[in-house]
């Protein structure tokens, strides 16, 4: 991929160098996790039954395999943690005063979400289903029992479709997501004490790319 290089506006000195390594540890875990699925191709079929209920099916590895895969996934999404992703894109736009850089960066944060799961017809009770309410349902009502209001939510989304469905959906949301961060990796990943750079492309990558 063609790439430009942004220098950055900030001296060496000031730039947390622990935040970049934390961050490279953490998604090339994340990253090896990923290949390891050995996924291939990914074919999903949606439906809507007649009894109102959405069904789909696809391949996907092993529940409890998965479950790794989203325990690494969880150090870029959680608020809590210091890579939480869109912490860490408003970290790299404070490291210069490029707007072309901050504008990349802006429309990456933006294509954070996953187009299987967004794709304009996947309501329950009127409302869109997206990749953020997908996310926050899994992490903060089923994996941490902790809010009410989102567990109803996450009830009534569940009993709209099928449990493979569901499944499918939130395996989608965390891969295609994965992509970004993978995008937000790659933007930084020439950054050295010698190197006081960033990358950008010089034209849009694909969600896929």
């Amino acid at each position: 991929m063609q790439s430009k290089k942004i220098i950055l506006d900030i001296k060496e000195l000031d730039i947390d160098w622990e935040l970049i390594k934390l961050f490279r540890k953490r998604f090339l875990t994340l990253w090896d996790n990923l290949k390891d699925l050995q996924l291939g191709f990914i074919s999903i079929n949606i439906h809507k039954n007649t009894n109102g209920k959405y069904d789909g099916n696809s391949t996907l590895p092993n529940l409890h395999r998965l479950k790794g895969f989203y325990t690494d996934y969880r150090h870029f999404y959680l608020q809590s943690e210091r890579t939480n992703i869109f912490k860490f894109i408003k970290y790299l736009s404070s490291l210069t005063d490029c707007n072309e850089y901050h504008e990349f960066l802006k429309n990456e944060k933006k294509d954070f979400r996953s187009m299987t799961v967004e794709n304009s017809w996947l309501k329950i009770d009127d409302k869109k289903l997206e990749t953020a309410e997908i996310l926050d349902l899994w992490f903060n009502a089923e994996i941490f029992h902790n809010d009410v209001n989102k567990i109803i939510r996450l009830n009534r989304v569940r009993d709209s479709m099928s449990e493979s469905l569901w499944k499918t959906l939130v395996f989608m949301c965390v891969y295609d997501t994965s992509l970004k961060i993978r995008n937000i990796y790659w933007s930084q990943g020439e950054l050295s004490q010698s190197n006081l750079y960033l990358l950008m492309p010089t034209k849009k990558r694909t969600q896929h790319e």
